[in-house]
């Protein structure tokens, strides 16, 4: 079973966690590949926000999820990647368009007295890290989560890379903060067993 409770991200709202909004991030490595997966982890879970990376989708595959609207960022000219968000069909919702070319879905959504808006993140490890772009992501009100193939001890890898160091630039220059439970963010499965990874 994937690590579909992992949850890497950054926010600005120090209280992200009690906003009564729950998100989940997944890289999904091949969504329909892991179809059955994913719809058996929501049969035990709920989430207001699924923000899924890497989905492998193209424009003429077909993807629903009942009481979900969706927002597809399908990749048209390179294999793999693409980005999935989910946002529960109660809430009210505004794509934003995402700076520059980054591979990003934002949506601003509504709540009880507020907003929050949540940025769907994916930075290929063969792409080089588009840090002015992504800086544009960072707000009041935001989380941002996704699959940035970095490494830093500050989401619980025991080493911090290149990358890594970019990335805990860009989240202390905008006094934003790590979210994380304390999980790997990685998981390999070798066919017989799970490796856990801190990434």
């Amino acid at each position: 079973m994937p690590n579909m409770g992992t949850l890497k991200c950054f926010s600005s709202m120090a209280g992200f966690e009690n906003c009564g909004l729950k998100v989940l991030q997944w890289n999904c490595n091949g969504l329909f590949t892991h179809l059955d997966e994913f719809k058996h982890h929501l049969t035990q879970n709920s989430y207001d926000v699924i923000c899924l990376q890497e989905t492998f989708l193209k424009p003429e595959k077909n993807f629903t999820l009942a009481g979900y609207s969706i927002v597809r960022r399908d990749r048209i000219d390179k294999r793999k990647g693409g980005l999935i968000t989910l946002i529960k069909d109660s809430l009210n919702y505004t794509e934003i368009a995402s700076p520059g070319n980054i591979e990003c879905i934002t949506v601003n959504i509504r709540t009880d007295n507020s907003h929050v808006t949540v940025s769907n993140l994916y930075i290929s490890p063969d792409q080089s890290a588009d840090i002015d772009n992504i800086s544009r992501l960072f707000h009041s009100k935001t989380v941002i989560v996704g699959d940035l193939n970095s490494k830093s001890t500050l989401w619980g890898s025991p080493n911090t890379d290149q990358r890594g160091l970019i990335i805990e630039k860009v989240i202390d220059d905008n006094n934003f903060v790590v979210l994380n439970n304390g999980q790997p963010t990685y998981t390999h499965y070798n066919g017989s067993h799970h490796t856990w990874i801190f990434h």
